[in-house]
């Protein structure tokens, strides 16, 4: 019997270790957090196409300093690594999308545009990776 293709992309997933954090559940994970300091750097060993834990951390920076020198944080406190070359260019896109709609726009309206898209967002990752020559 064949298998269906939902089931042959959760192998492929599995298979490169893609498991894809939904931002709510990151958020938590970041609240418990101490505040946070300008001098410390936070690393996400696995950022993704999505690269959910460099968001949210962005929204909490903007919470507890505002929006002054948000792109310096970004360049300067938060790291990202993936193994998936793709993934890291198109998360890095999606990053800098959401820094540039922070700094122009209502912090409570972008995170709920984020949350919103999440699931558009892996589309769309998905759908560029299908067309690209570099497999995954």
């Amino acid at each position: 019997m064949m298998k269906r293709l939902k089931e042959v992309e959760r192998e492929n997933r599995k298979d490169r270790g893609e498991v894809f954090t939904p931002p709510l559940l990151a958020e938590k994970m970041i609240n418990t957090l101490p505040e946070l300091n300008l001098d410390n750097k936070i690393l996400d060993p696995c950022s993704g196409a999505t690269c959910v834990f460099p968001i949210m951390l962005m929204f909490r920076y903007i919470k507890q300093f505002g929006k002054q020198y948000l792109s310096t944080y970004i360049n300067e406190c938060i790291h990202m690594c993936e193994i998936n070359p793709l993934a890291a260019d198109y998360g890095q896109a999606i990053l800098m999308r959401y820094a540039q709609m922070l700094e122009n726009t209502d912090i409570d309206i972008v995170r709920q545009h984020y949350i919103d898209n999440y699931q558009t967002i892996i589309n769309e990752y998905y759908e560029y990776c299908e067309f690209s020559e570099v497999g995954i």
